[in-house]
């Protein structure tokens, strides 16, 4: 599938004949219904993008481009514009939809093909597992016919991964419940706020005990009411996806920040230098915050730190017990958000 995923690229990049000649539609390959099975695709015009299209810069261009498409599309708008005619067209396919109320989704494997055009993998997760989709970016107009540095120029539909246990998307569909059930609950909700806010995690796969992510909650307001995002903290308590989570716009919005967080801090640190208000800590100092918020940053580090036996001196896989009030700890441990 690779090996047809950069073929059909370079057909775009290099008008060779995968278009019929004398013939300006592009053709269209069969349909499947079956999950897994490679969805239709449409083949570009055999057509030079306009001259004035600037080139990708690098993989980090297109990892930002692609992560705007994966929340745009677990968002479930926008995502429109970032789209060729030829792969608006491949996304009206049953089998590979551009929206499908998606749980969470990651990018990988992106590679240069020439210059300003690569091809990469995107990992959606749904509510029966992951859909793998390639795609090609590159130089070309979008749908208005606006020439833009970057575009979807292709899209295909490698296969369907089914994934029984914890995900990723499930835990983010968990939190996504308990927002909405506790913005359902307010008797005057905040003007210009019609709903919870959206969240949106920017990664995929199974997910179990002691595992840590941060995602980015999306609010939902009106256009006159405009708000910024949040970082969302989780900690994956259990095989079974039960989760602590905490909201805050000085939060990490993606996992690899909360590990870039991590990685240039003190480690190897005690519950007891957590608490110290002498002992820099960064974001997982527990001084001069709410009795939960401590411990429950101490529980994110203690999951950063792979577990250690040092902050789990009984071995029963809760950490800082002696450190922090009883009902604190059994509060975090049923997971939910933060009071």
């Amino acid at each position: 599938m690779r090996t047809l995923t950069v073929l059909a690229l370079f057909c775009v990049l290099l008008a060779t004949a995968c278009a019929e000649p004398g013939t300006t539609e592009p053709r269209s390959a069969p349909t499947s219904t079956e999950p897994g099975a490679p969805a239709a695709f449409t083949e570009p015009p055999a057509t030079e993008p306009p001259a004035t299209t600037q080139p990708l810069v690098d993989a980090a261009a297109v990892a930002a481009f692609l992560d705007e498409l994966l929340t745009n599309r677990i968002l479930g708008a926008g995502a429109e514009t970032q789209l060729s005619p030829n792969a608006a067209a491949d996304y009206e396919s049953p089998d590979l939809p551009l929206y499908e109320g998606f749980l969470a989704g990651e990018i990988s494997d992106i590679e240069a093909v020439d210059d300003g055009s690569y091809t990469a993998l995107l990992h959606l997760e749904t509510g029966r597992g992951i859909r793998v989709e390639a795609v090609g970016i590159g130089p070309g107009p979008d749908l208005g016919g606006v020439t833009r540095p970057l575009v979807v120029l292709f899209a295909i539909l490698e296969r369907f991964d089914a994934i029984d246990g914890a995900t990723v998307g499930r835990v983010a569909a968990g939190i996504q419940r308990q927002l909405d059930e506790e913005f359902a609950s307010r008797d005057d909700p905040p003007p210009g706020v019609p709903g919870a806010m959206k969240v949106v995690c920017l990664e995929a796969g199974p997910v179990g005990a002691g595992e840590v992510m941060a995602c980015t909650g999306h609010p939902r307001t009106t256009p006159d009411f405009p708000l910024d995002p949040t970082g969302i903290l989780v900690a994956v308590l259990d095989d079974e996806g039960t989760a602590a989570w905490s909201t805050g716009t000085d939060l990490p919005d993606r996992t690899e920040r909360l590990r870039e967080i991590y990685a240039s801090g003190p480690q190897t640190l005690t519950c007891s230098q957590l608490l110290d208000p002498q002992q820099p800590a960064g974001l997982f100092g527990g001084a001069g915050t709410t009795p939960e918020n401590a411990y429950f940053l101490s529980v994110v580090y203690w999951m950063l730190e792979d577990r250690p036996a040092r902050m789990d001196l009984d071995g029963d896989l809760i950490p800082c017990e002696d450190e922090h009030p009883a009902p604190v700890v059994a509060g975090i441990w049923k997971g939910g958000p933060l009071r």
